[in-house]
């Protein structure tokens, strides 16, 4: 397994928080797959209820408001919109065919995958809230 890969990870996701109605951390996972995650089986690798409702999201459509400034920001804001840039840089480097899948829904799970040099399904978990 490339070390390298989850070291940079947790290096960039390193006190940053995902914010929706309520802010989580992230978590960096090893699927220890080599099965392409798909709407049919996310649930299953991650270990969550396979009832659950997924939704794939585009990983640009995904991270766009999250790395774009807007005029109205304030440094904080700015800050926290870097750090976001440098992650999409971190997982752009170190891993290929970049999922990003929602599931359940009101407490979501949200998972971003790709896979790394040893064709490991590998990424980032974290919550959020939508009401």
């Amino acid at each position: 397994m490339s070390k390298a890969a989850l070291t940079a990870l947790r290096k960039a996701t390193k006190g940053l928080l995902y914010m929706s109605e309520k802010d989580a951390p992230f978590k960096v996972i090893s699927t220890k797959e080599s099965t392409a995650p798909t709407k049919a089986n996310v649930a299953e690798i991650l270990h969550l209820p396979t009832e659950s409702p997924v939704e794939e999201v585009a990983f640009t459509k995904f991270f766009a408001e999250l790395t774009k400034p807007q005029k109205w920001h304030a440094e904080d804001d700015k800050a926290v919109i870097k750090r976001y840039q440098d992650l999409l840089a971190v997982l752009r480097e170190h891993l290929t065919g970049l999922k990003v899948f929602k599931i359940g829904k009101v407490r979501v799970k949200i998972a971003i995958l790709g896979q790394n040099a040893s064709k490991e399904w590998i990424g980032l978990e974290t919550d959020s809230l939508e009401t």
